[in-house]
């Protein structure tokens, strides 16, 4: 379509705009008593208003002046109350129309829309008013069933004297405080500070056995080595290493040190109770080598000498 006839027609749809409320021109007195038997047409529905302009723009050029009179009431509506969507008003009062039919063309509105078209007949209406408030930050609800959110990570616990807090800490029950202080100051312990840093792992070990199998397992291994290489206390590395072979059967670091923990304890018995009868502390030796075959039933020289130590202990009661 050349440009002149564009404005031919973009003019007369304006002008239309402003006769078509008059009733009483004679035009319109003309069209009422041949409209009176017919139902008002129904603008359509869901269009911007730069659509619906051309669709009125198309009505004309097909000869369809009714039709485009329904449609261009309908666009001069959505120019007073449109935020980009037909019939939709703008959350803060002001409305913005953008109508491109075959340029474009500025309103500015502060309070008070003041029109301003061009020849040809584009407008824009842009509302000077208030942003709108940013919309609420909406924060996801939990579901039922879903998991409780990650508790926040402690900081490490660090000390000026930290063996000193261990120690507080072991004598209190507070186990895993004192694990915690002793891992996050990366101490060394010394032959006392290993035993009572394995005593920690160790009873640790033990109350998480049934919630958390993995975890025994390596802190009751964490408390052997303790036990049985820094401080060189192998009776107490048992029980310890016992639970650890018990959480991990095929833990083969587990089960050499349990054997070597078995070996060197059967030994300070063995040695404990011959210290003992030679001293004729019968019952002593007796209990040392007891001692020794609950944990190695066959020894064969404990079997013995308990068993010889046993006759002198009847034959000294009957010369009693």
């Amino acid at each position: 379509m050349a440009l002149p006839d564009m404005r031919r027609r973009i003019s007369f749809l304006f002008l239309l705009l402003v006769i078509s409320p008059l009733s009483g021109c004679a035009i319109v007195e003309r069209w009422q008593p041949w409209q009176a038997w017919q139902a008002p047409l129904p603008p359509t529905p869901n269009l911007l208003p730069q659509e619906r302009l051309q669709l009125a723009i198309d009505l004309l050029d097909r000869g369809k002046s009714r039709r485009a009179n329904v449609e261009l009431k309908a666009y001069r509506a959505d120019l007073t109350n449109d935020n980009g969507l037909p019939g939709k008003p703008s959350p803060n009062g002001s409305a913005v129309a953008n109508g491109n039919a075959a340029g474009n063309s500025n309103a500015a509105a502060t309070g008070n829309a003041v029109a301003n078209s061009n020849a040809a007949g584009n407008s824009n209406v842009v509302a000077n008013s208030k942003p709108a408030p940013p919309p609420p930050q909406i924060l996801p609800r939990m579901k039922p069933g879903d998991p409780p959110s990650p508790a926040p990570k402690e900081p490490p616990e660090t000390s000026a004297d930290p063996w000193a807090a261990i120690r507080e800490d072991v004598e209190a029950g507070r186990y895993d405080a004192a694990i915690r202080v002793a891992e996050s100051n990366h101490v060394t312990p010394d032959r006392a500070q290993a035993g009572l840093l394995a005593s920690a792992y160790a009873a640790s070990a033990k109350a998480v056995r049934r919630s958390n199998a993995t975890q025994s397992g390596t802190q009751a291994l964490l408390a052997g080595e303790l036990y049985l290489e820094a401080a060189d206390m192998p009776e107490e590395a048992l029980d310890a290493l016992q639970l650890a072979v018990a959480v991990s059967p095929n833990d083969v670091r587990a089960r050499t040190l349990l054997a070597s923990a078995k070996s060197k304890t059967v030994e300070i018995h063995y040695r404990n109770g011959l210290i003992a009868f030679r001293r004729q502390d019968l019952d002593g030796a007796i209990a040392a080598w007891d001692r020794v075959l609950a944990i190695d039933p066959n020894h064969e020289k404990a079997q013995a000498n308990k068993a010889q130590a046993l006759v002198l202990k009847r034959a000294l009661q009957t010369l009693m």
